[in-house]
């Protein structure tokens, strides 16, 4: 009789890809190297892969009322498929997203600091060891600024880049799935620290690298700042040159592999309209492609997500 042991990885490799999630959660049972394999990072990326490519569904993932899960919702019907329950910790804050890379989530409580890694597809958590940062400066108030998360694609290793800041200064690490640990990296963030504001629901990752957008008072201005997963290097990437001084929203998103922002503006016409302009960045340089009508005051919808075939997920305020 063959046991799972006699089985070829390359061989074993290729057949469990090719199998649904729900069978991936009993497979994780049978020995400890099949769970190996599952969990791995290489399997994740060709397990995601091979799905893309047999079909173009996808699905929401967001808040819906309850604090303890995210639900994950039709994108067709908007009809809510199932709740996906998150950790529970002591300081009772709500969790929230700040990173997606191959199926993987990075979530965090509203401070930041009690971090983890979700992969909903087989319901695991996995929370990050305590930073460095904290332990170094800790005569200083440290606040963490902002978390990213992506693969190191060169390493193809799974990190996480947090930013703190304190009263005179900026402190940068960085947490290697593979290690299993934070290292404090010597990076130039290059922004008045002191006074600009990282907004990190507003980041997106496209191959290997993060983006968020970052705002500054004195003076007035917004740009985006990158980090470069594999080589630990950030940049400053300036938007289109009409929304440097804008004070309306502006979201960044990937948008068919490139990035792009959402500028959410209002205009007078017998009454106000609301209109988000897409900019795609392509090659150093920044392109309207599109303006999308949205609905009135009080209901303003922002982009959410988008879809396999190219539309846009709206996402709307209640006024209750």
């Amino acid at each position: 009789m063959v046991s799972p042991k006699d089985i070829p990885h390359e061989i074993l490799f290729d057949i469990i890809a090719k199998l649904p999630v729900k069978s991936l959660l009993k497979f994780r049972c049978v020995c400890k190297s099949w769970h190996a394999l599952i969990s791995s990072p290489s399997f994740i990326s060709a397990h995601l892969e091979r799905t893309a490519m047999k079909s173009g569904c996808d699905y929401l993932l967001m808040h819906s009322g309850n604090p303890d899960c995210l639900s994950v919702f039709c994108p067709e019907t908007y009809a809510k498929c199932l709740d996906l329950d998150l950790p529970r910790h002591k300081s009772g804050s709500s969790f929230y997203v700040y990173g997606s890379c191959n199926g993987l989530l990075c979530i965090s409580d509203t401070t930041m600091e009690s971090t983890y890694l979700w992969n909903p597809s087989i319901r695991k958590f996995k929370r990050l060891p305590k930073g460095l940062i904290c332990g170094k400066y800790r005569y200083r108030s440290v606040a963490t600024v902002s978390l990213g998360f992506g693969l190191d694609v060169g390493g193809n290793d799974y990190k996480v880049v947090r930013i703190g800041r304190f009263l005179d200064g900026v402190c940068v690490e960085v947490y290697s799935l593979r290690l299993d640990s934070w290292r404090i990296i010597n990076a130039v963030l290059p922004v008045t620290i002191i006074f600009s504001v990282f907004w990190s629901e507003k980041w997106a990752y496209l191959n290997g690298v993060v983006y968020w957008i970052v705002q500054e008072f004195f003076p007035y201005c917004r740009y985006i700042i990158s980090f470069d997963m594999e080589n630990e290097v950030f940049q400053r990437i300036m938007i289109p040159d009409r929304l440097l001084t804008v004070t309306d929203s502006i979201s960044i998103r990937v948008l068919e592999r490139s990035i792009s922002l959402f500028h959410s503006r209002q205009e007078w016409d017998r009454g106000y309209r609301y209109y988000y302009d897409i900019w795609v960045l392509e090659m150093d340089s920044w392109r309207m492609i599109s303006t999308i009508p949205v609905l009135a005051e009080g209901k303003i919808a922002w982009p959410l997500a988008f879809t396999a075939n190219g539309g846009v997920h709206f996402t709307t305020r209640c006024e209750n």
